[in-house]
């Protein structure tokens, strides 16, 4: 088919203002804007894939019967190439071009133990992180754009992307030990937030609301919503909240803990009243509830689990950075279905996914987002929730059946 507007609309290599989205709806063609527009501006959509040098892009400029000058390939070829940052980034793209990229794979290949491999990942992390940094400090010394530091940090997107697999494929080697990997950064939260926000940026600026660019900003989002509970939290043990038995009460030296706390047949019966998330959201997100299992039910749990085999167990641990650094032994096995059936019975419309878990020597679970998304098997499906549905945690519940519990063995809940 032949579009007579769109075909008016002229290539840039710089596409913050319209996003090309074909619709098959009555023959449409379809843009839409990523930004305010200003009157009289110039309508522009890319021609083709804009990642790569000028000369690249060119390239392919060249294929449509013209040389691309937009002002990104202006900045590149006239004014990029005579200043410090050019510099920085002429020396970022050699280094990963003739070192960085083998060090890359050969780590990505490598068969040796986990703590050997990890001692490789940091060193090439810091010489990511430090060519991508000259780039973007001297850009900044330059006083440019917003946009010209974008571009710029465009033209060294392979080595930020190579920085976020190290972060993101990392495992621990401190779960179990308490090790530190060598040369590991002190937070590499806070490094995996800087990285994220270099590689929207430039994805910003290049091909706003692409694909990469939406894949980034969930996980740059997902950093920012970890960093907020992980300060909520830490800012919640300051309080010392009141937490040793939450049904006394006042404690000297203590105040009273930041929730709820209510007794197993007042909990169902608001529950029953007001229905579930209802009640949670009156409550602020967070109860305590003592008692919530009959007593006789709560000891069939414990022993059930104290008696099962090890095979039943499942060692969950550090898969990568992502996750919280945590390992415990978890249960996902049918002896745990009577709980499951009253859980169900808090909310109809949620599907239930009920685990059993236990720590011993060396086990942990540090501060973390409990936010979940899982594919429901075809084990657990039901007419509502068909095997391969996708479903997204609502509602956390945590049930500790611990006997005689005090502060000093540890495993004291904050949220």
């Amino acid at each position: 088919a032949l579009y007579g507007l769109p075909s008016m609309l002229n290539h840039s290599c710089d596409v913050t203002a319209l996003k090309l989205v074909l619709v098959f709806f009555e023959k449409a063609m379809i843009f839409i804007a990523t930004r305010d527009l200003e009157k009289g501006e110039e309508l522009c959509h890319r021609y083709f894939d804009v990642e790569g040098s000028v000369r690249e892009r060119r390239g392919e400029s060249s294929k449509w019967g013209f040389s691309c000058d937009c002002c990104r390939c202006h900045f590149e070829a006239n004014t990029l190439p005579f200043s410090d940052c050019g510099k920085a980034v002429e020396a970022a793209v050699t280094l990963f071009q003739e070192e960085l990229r083998y060090d890359m794979r050969a780590l990505s290949q490598a068969a040796e133990v986990k703590a050997e491999v990890e001692q490789k990942r940091w060193p090439l992390l810091q010489r990511l992180l430090s060519a991508v940094d000259a780039v973007e400090d001297a850009a900044r010394a330059s006083g440019w754009s917003e946009k010209e530091l974008a571009w710029s940090l465009a033209l060294v997107q392979k080595l930020s992307n190579a920085a976020l697999w190290c972060l993101l494929t990392h495992r621990s080697t401190g779960a179990a030990n308490g090790a530190i990997p060598y040369d590991a950064p002190k937070d590499p939260l806070a490094v995996r937030c800087k990285v994220l926000r270099r590689l929207e940026l430039a994805l910003r600026h290049s091909e706003a609301f692409g694909f990469d660019h939406l894949q980034n900003l969930h996980l740059l989002w997902s950093a920012l919503e970890e960093v907020r509970v992980s300060v909520l939290a830490r800012a919640a043990i300051q309080l010392k909240p009141q937490v040793l038995e939450p049904m006394v009460g006042p404690v000297p030296g203590r105040v009273p803990a930041p929730w709820s706390r209510v007794a197993g047949q007042e909990f169902l019966a608001q529950v029953q009243a007001l229905g579930l998330r209802s009640f949670l959201q009156q409550e602020g997100g967070l109860v305590q509830v003592k008692d919530f299992l009959p007593m006789d039910l709560a000891q069939e749990m414990l022993e059930m689990l104290k008696d099962l085999a090890q095979d039943e167990w499942y060692l969950s641990e550090n898969q990568s950075s992502v996750d919280a650094e945590h390992r415990f032994w978890r249960y996902e096995g049918q002896k745990l279905d009577k709980v499951k059936s009253i859980m169900q019975e808090l909310d109809p419309k949620l599907h239930p996914r009920l685990q059993g878990a236990k720590y011993e020597s060396g086990g942990k679970i540090t501060l973390h987002n409990d936010a979940l998304r899982w594919v429901v098997r075809p084990d657990e499906c039901s007419d509502q929730y068909p095997a391969g549905t996708t479903v997204y945690r609502k509602v956390a519940l945590i049930y500790y059946l611990t006997q005689d519990w005090r502060p000093e063995h540890g495993g004291l809940l904050v949220d």
